[in-house]
């Protein structure tokens, strides 16, 4: 067998479960996002202020599923499966993003971590998967 094959039959499926795991535990802080919410507060805080903190986790959680579900669809389609240095690309994003994602909860991390974490690593890679799409198609 061919080198690239070898490769592809390791990293196809590392690409998958790196991408699977980001999305798991993504929707497990949409359970668990009280005490980062609450970490982001001051000591003495109103509704009001909850309920902004709450509407911004709510949206990069939203994103980040939307995010996930169209990369899962960029896979799944083929589109980019056989393009190793972009499944080595996502594989590396998806499991930082999973590692600090479940820090995040673990430590109570504020919500602007959950931000940054969209921003440099789960948006990128979104972005790529949309580049590599446009230059197959066209």
């Amino acid at each position: 067998r061919s080198r690239f094959l070898m490769g592809a039959e390791t990293i196809i499926p590392l690409r998958f479960l790196s991408t699977i795991a980001h999305l798991i535990v993504v929707i497990c802080i949409f359970f668990s996002k009280n005490d980062n919410i609450v970490a982001s507060l001051p000591y003495s805080y109103t509704a009001a202020e909850y309920n902004v903190i709450n509407t911004s986790v709510l949206a990069a959680l939203s994103l980040s599923v939307s995010f996930l579900a169209l990369e899962l669809a960029g896979l799944f389609s083929g589109l980019s499966l056989f393009s190793p240095v972009v499944n080595l690309i996502h594989v590396f994003m998806h499991t930082i993003a999973t590692v600090l994602l479940s820090i995040f909860v673990l430590e109570s991390w504020t919500y602007q971590a959950l931000w940054y974490i969209f921003g440099f690593l789960l948006a990128p890679s979104l972005v790529l998967e949309a580049i590599l799409l446009f230059c197959i198609v066209g």
